[in-house]
């Protein structure tokens, strides 16, 4: 967490500094502003994030027009905290527009879109509309393999992605060797300790969990955890997930001490970062 602080305040720098050198409407503010908005999204501050992204979006709007790789980008950003927050038709009609720039821009066969299919099929797994989702995230795959090929993390995160879709569907046994191979990937790629990395676990618990296979899912989802507390800290949507899974995979097999303990600390996080009217609070 102090390095997020200290990254906070060495951007705060830096966009004042911009502003008085260059302006308050200079792409070069703009860019200090959507890097702290990223920083508050990666903190779960979405409430202080946005106001970044919409002066960001603003500044490159003035500046090149609508039809620009940094307006694209600033929409991708803007799509993402809006899915995040829960805010899943702002998050589509974003995406939608982001889609509509790259596609015009890059070709249909460039990173970038990649970037943006895969985002926008997270939005319609996430409202169960499969069938909208596996083709996004096909397409998505097969741009990635054609173009930085398979021991790419971005590679990983589509094999995840894609297994996460058919978890949600219920063919375990089709998701889990995604799973094991974006791990992987992952490690080779990153190492032991990274968000990456932690993803892919829990996406292999689950599958574990689902398969009735529990003792091999505990510890993964414990690793998991360890690995989003120390790289996030104990107020992040990451580790609130992963705590009620935990406790869900606990209440399961009996130990319900223990599920509650976990279930109780999932509350209080969420609560602290989504308010008392989220659905994943109701959840």
């Amino acid at each position: 967490m102090g390095r997020f602080k200290e990254a906070e305040d060495y951007l705060l720098r830096a966009i004042s500094m911009r502003e008085t050198l260059c302006g308050p409407n200079h792409p070069d503010v703009a860019m200090s502003l959507a890097n702290l908005g990223g920083l508050y999204m990666d903190q779960s501050r979405y409430d202080e994030a946005h106001p970044h992204y919409a002066r960001t979006l603003n500044i490159y709007e003035s500046v090149y027009g609508p039809v620009h790789p940094s307006v694209a980008q600033t929409f991708n950003s803007m799509a993402g905290l809006a899915q995040e927050a829960g805010k899943y038709e702002e998050a589509e009609a974003l995406y939608t527009k982001t889609l509509a720039i790259r596609e015009r821009l890059l070709g249909d066969s460039h990173p970038e879109l990649a970037l943006t299919l895969n985002d926008f099929a997270v939005l319609y797994a996430r409202q169960d509309k499969y069938d909208m989702a596996e083709p996004l995230y096909q397409r998505a795959l097969s741009i990635r393999e054609r173009v930085i090929g398979v021991h790419h993390p971005d590679y990983a995160q589509s094999l995840n992605n894609i297994g996460s879709l058919y978890q949600d569907m219920g063919q375990y046994t089709r998701a889990l060797p995604l799973f094991e191979q974006a791990l992987k990937i992952c490690e080779a790629a990153f190492g032991p300790r990274h968000m990456d990395v932690a993803s892919s676990l829990t996406n292999i618990a689950g599958c574990y969990q689902f398969l009735r296979r529990y003792d091999e899912a505990i510890p993964l989802y414990r690793r998991a955890l360890e690995i989003y507390e120390d790289l996030l800290g104990p107020i992040h949507a990451d580790v609130a997930v992963t705590t009620n899974d935990l406790a869900v995979l606990y209440f399961t097999t009996g130990n319900t001490d223990q599920a509650e303990k976990l279930y109780k600390k999932a509350l209080h996080v969420y609560e602290k970062i989504f308010g008392p009217h989220h659905p994943d609070v109701g959840q």
